[in-house]
């Protein structure tokens, strides 16, 4: 991912098989007699899958994993702050990084307002340019007559940013955050926060440690269910 990253290449980059605990359909013969009547289940079994790690040209690094038995549960994952940092890089805005975030910007309301942008038409495009390319059992045909993935959010994660320029500062300021759950990288310290099923926004904030408000920020896995 790296080595694509630094030559500009987008595309698949690594296709790795595992197995994995997943829900699927599984058949069982009730019968007694010799004539078959089969009934099927959904159940939990360990069953083969595939990831498909891209470097997307709006995302960065992500991946698909499809299972190998009906009905082909799938996942997405991206993220939303590598998104929001190749918007800033096309507006030539300047910025600090984060690992998963931004440390500072010297224009804080541009960046929120990118920020702000990042919604479900963004993962659906992401969703939809890797699909087209990646093998999958769902057909053409089979999206024309309804059989395909619906996308459906299973995880998500929003975060106010806040950085500090010495673990003292993060000590003096816990108490306001007393309720929030805490996510730290050595003196860096910020709050964070998981919703499922749902979206949060943050507003910028602010720290007498710095002036520079902080764009919100998502971390989103979507998840994708076979309609």
């Amino acid at each position: 991912m790296e080595k694509a990253e630094r030559e500009g290449r987008f595309g698949v980059v690594a296709i790795v098989s595992a197995q994995e605990y997943q829900w699927v359909f599984s058949g069982r013969n009730r019968s007694e007699s010799p004539v078959a009547n089969y009934e099927f289940t959904k159940a939990e079994r360990r069953v083969g899958t595939y990831y498909f790690y891209v470097h997307d040209p709006d995302f960065g690094a992500g991946f698909i994993k499809i299972a190998t038995y009906f009905p082909y549960p799938a996942k997405i994952w991206l993220n939303g702050h590598e998104w929001a940092k190749r918007q800033a890089d096309k507006r030539g805005i300047v910025y600090t990084p984060l690992a998963n975030g931004f440390a500072s910007c010297e224009d804080p309301r541009a960046l929120q307002r990118i920020c702000d942008r990042f919604g479900p038409v963004h993962v659906r495009a992401f969703f939809e340019r890797w699909m087209a390319v990646v093998p999958r059992p769902f057909t053409d045909a089979d999206r024309r007559a309804g059989y395909f993935w619906d996308l459906s959010v299973r995880q998500l994660e929003a975060s106010r940013t806040v950085v500090f320029d010495d673990p003292r500062r993060a000590r003096g300021s816990s108490r306001p955050w007393s309720r929030t759950t805490w996510a730290s990288d050595g003196p860096r310290r910020w709050p964070w926060c998981s919703v499922e099923g749902s979206s949060a926004t943050p507003r910028p904030l602010r720290h007498p440690a710095s002036s520079t408000p902080e764009p919100r920020s998502t971390w989103t896995f979507a998840t994708s269910t076979p309609g």
